[in-house]
Order: structure tokens, then C-alpha cells, then sequence
């Protein structure tokens, strides 16, 4: 069964560089994620980079869908955001060419690890997305 893309909620340290032309966001890939390719559901153990999803199901918490809009909420004092996700890919990052960190907005390898770093580590989901709508500023929570 495949889900309806819907809107759904995310916190992010900020919302800066989504709005000056950034196009992912990215999570990483832990042991218990699910994913899903067509109707087919996967455990993401294992998962080789580049492998595309419709859905993924993070550490049984929140979910990503392809296609679906998700509203941004930065913790600093920025404008909100919405966004649409275009792709899921799990990937590993020093594995990218350099066309893909243009496509997403990045200078090159340097400057994504600017935004995203260690922190998620080597294996990652890469949501490419585009803006939908920008938010007032003072942290427009819905």
C-alpha cells in the first residue's frame, strides 16, 4: 500500500540556506528505517548508496514520502518554509559527483559538509526538494 503525500512538520537549526538556494535535506540512515520502492517494503540495513525510494519510514518515528510538502520550522529566529521533497536517496556523500552537489545548491563536497558535516554520518537519505512557500519571520510555527 503506498501512502498519500501530506504536509507534514520537521525542525531544522535553520532555514538560511534552504532560502538562498540549498535544495536538499538529509538524515541519516539508521538500522531501524524501512523503505519503501514501488509496494515493495525494505529494511535499510545494508541499504547500497544511490538507492531511490517512494517512502521512507525513519527509526520508526516520522516518514518521508516522495512528492509530499513539508513545512520547515527553524530553531532560529528565520523564516519558516515549505517545501516539496522530489527524491529519496540513500547515499553516501563522498560517493557524489560533483554535478549533484550543484544540482543541489553546493559549491562543491567542502560545502555540504558545511551544512550537514559528521553529524548524519557516511550513509544518509538525501531529500532533494524545492520551496513551495516562505513564511513570515519569527519562527512562523504553525
Amino acid at each position: 500500500m503506498t501512502s498519500t503525500p501530506q504536509t507534514a512538520t520537521i525542525a531544522v537549526a535553520s532555514t538560511k540556506r534552504i532560502i538562498e538556494g540549498k535544495r536538499c535535506i538529509v538524515t541519516s540512515v539508521t538500522k531501524a528505517d524501512r523503505y519503501r520502492v514501488g509496494d515493495a517494503w525494505h529494511n535499510a540495513v545494508g541499504i547500497e548508496h544511490d538507492t531511490p525510494a517512494d517512502e521512507v519510514t525513519h527509526f520508526n518515528r516520522h516518514t518521508s514520502v516522495k512528492g509530499a510538502t513539508v513545512h520547515v520550522n527553524p530553531l532560529l529566529d528565520e523564516p519558516s518554509i515549505d517545501v516539496q521533497i522530489l527524491s529519496i536517496r540513500a547515499v553516501d556523500p563522498r560517493r557524489l559527483s560533483p554535478e549533484t552537489f550543484t544540482q543541489l545548491g553546493y559549491i562543491d563536497y567542502d560545502d555540504y559538509m558545511a551544512d550537514w558535516g559528521r553529524v548524519f554520518g557516511d550513509r544518509v537519505w538525501l531529500m532533494a526538494i524545492k520551496p513551495v512557500t516562505t513564511k513570515v519571520p519569527g519562527n512562523g510555527r504553525r
